[in-house]
């Protein structure tokens, strides 16, 4: 049984990733003009005029001889611009080009992102089952059940701040050791969440496996993660704020 468990989330994914392959190049011929240009993991020619900006994401950028750009953007991928282009506005480039995976290379690929994610996942229920066990998430489980939408709206809004903040940060060598906290925030609230589902159920070891077996399936597991996370986040945040009892003061001598 636990073979199979273990087998379901490496089959889905490869029948999810696998096919994915890449898509021919978006050309912009001399003579036609575009608003903008937005393309992901393809490349783009462009002999015409794209008047307000172009982005490329994993893609190559050339810019022909009657080419007019403005505003370009390039992320892991290469800038071409032959004699006689016309480029205007802000251009930046992250990155070199990435590497064509194809064939088995992209399979083997796959396959140890998808075995890297499935250990992710593994420590993520290990580590939330032994936080189940924690006294202190009796208090937590009261934040949410008290106040489930507010909890989870909570966690929405701060999650999101958060991984806006990471996003803005990394681009810099300090604000690489900022997001690396920022992101190990976000883990700890989603270890949290998955707690918090597992604090009622500390006996069930069937309902644990199956709660493994669907974080580790891509899409599905991420959109599970995504609602840990944000719950988690939101009942530390509230928790957090809750007022603590002080002890009573110890009555004077004299009294």
């Amino acid at each position: 049984m636990s073979l199979r468990l273990t087998l379901l989330p490496l089959a889905v994914s490869a029948a999810l990733l696998v096919p994915a392959a890449a898509a021919a190049s978006v050309h912009v011929p001399r003579g036609q003009t575009v608003q903008d240009l937005k393309v992901i993991g393809q490349s783009i020619r462009v002999d015409g005029r794209a008047l307000h900006s172009v982005i490329v994401v994993g893609g190559n950028l050339v810019v022909g001889p009657t080419g007019q750009v403005a505003n370009v953007t390039v992320i892991g991928g290469r800038l071409q611009v032959t004699p006689g282009a016309r480029l205007s506005g802000d251009v930046y480039q992250f990155g070199g080009g990435w590497p064509v995976l194809e064939g088995w290379k992209l399979v083997a690929v796959l396959m140890l992102l998808l075995a890297v994610r499935s250990l992710l996942v593994w420590l993520i229920v290990a580590a939330a089952t032994v936080l189940a066990r924690r006294t202190r998430m009796q208090g937590l489980l009261d934040v949410v059940r008290a106040r489930p939408l507010r909890t989870l709206l909570v966690g929405l809004l701060a999650g999101a701040g958060l991984a806006a903040l990471a996003v803005l940060l990394a681009i810099t060598v300090f604000g690489l050791l900022v997001t690396a906290a920022l992101l190990g925030l976000l883990l700890l609230a989603t270890v949290a969440g998955v707690a918090l589902a597992l604090a009622p159920l500390q006996s069930d070891t069937q309902t644990r496996r199956l709660v493994l077996v669907a974080l580790a399936i891509p899409l599905i597991g991420d959109a599970l993660a995504a609602v840990a996370t944000m719950i988690g986040l939101g009942a530390l945040l509230r928790y957090a704020g809750l007022p603590r009892q002080r002890p009573a003061a110890a009555p004077a001598p004299w009294q």
